[in-house]
């Protein structure tokens, strides 16, 4: 019992302080650099990891949505005429996975959304407030550095709704009522990590391996037994 007490230990172990992997990500590079689009919305845009579709939705029919200078890289997502109530949005699918992390950079001009509500969904019209007041830094990005001071990490691993579900939308929304038309904002290495979720049998292989002595049936048995 000992045996199988350690071993189950070391499973649990094992599985928690798995490297995080890759869910989704978006820098905005070709092939999948934004198309300047003007209008209210911008939509379907791929992630170069992943499946999803990033998008912006926007008050002001004058909006123009395009790529524009990265954070050390060559091309972001970008918007202007931002008022209260705009956002970016960003879906994907977190089957197979749970504990999320998610990071990205975000900027904004002098009169632009310099600060930000962080809210997710699990059906994309329905979100529940993550983080109401993300400031987002005044500044400007260059192709050749990448500036930490833009840069945002946020841990999610104890929010279990997220995890190994088929859709998870995050929305980052300006807060402000009001802007002038000059102002812009733009978006940039979007990424969502998380812990794969072992296969049962993936797992029961494991602790027959760790079971020194212990017929597998016996470890097999124990399979229903083991929370992931």
């Amino acid at each position: 019992m000992k045996t199988i007490q350690l071993a189950l230990g070391i499973v649990f172990v094992s599985v928690s302080v798995s490297n995080a992997a890759t869910v989704a990500s978006w820098s905005f590079e070709p092939p999948n650099s934004p198309p300047t689009v003007t209008g209210t919305t911008i939509s379907g845009i791929p992630p170069d990891f992943g499946s999803g579709s990033a998008s912006g939705v926007h008050a002001s029919s004058l909006t123009t949505f395009s790529s524009v200078v990265g954070n050390g890289s060559a091309t972001a997502l970008g918007a202007d005429h931002w008022v209260g109530g705009d956002y970016w949005q960003f879906q994907f699918s977190t089957l197979g996975f749970a504990h999320l992390q998610l990071g990205f950079d975000a900027r904004a001009s002098f009169s632009g959304p310099t600060n930000v509500t962080l809210s997710y969904s699990l059906n994309g019209s329905s979100f529940t407030t993550l983080n109401p007041n993300v400031n987002v830094p005044v500044g400007a990005w260059t192709s050749s550095v990448r500036s930490l001071t833009f840069a945002h990490t946020f841990d999610f691993t104890a929010l279990t709704a997220l995890d190994n579900v088929p859709n998870v939308y995050f929305r980052l929304t300006a807060n402000l009522s009001a802007f002038d038309t000059g102002n812009s904002a733009s978006i940039d290495n979007f990424v969502v990590t998380a812990t794969p979720i072992p296969e049962p049998s993936s797992l029961t292989l494991v602790i027959c391996a760790l079971l020194a002595g212990v017929p597998c049936r016996r470890a097999l048995s124990l399979r229903f037994a083991v929370r992931l």
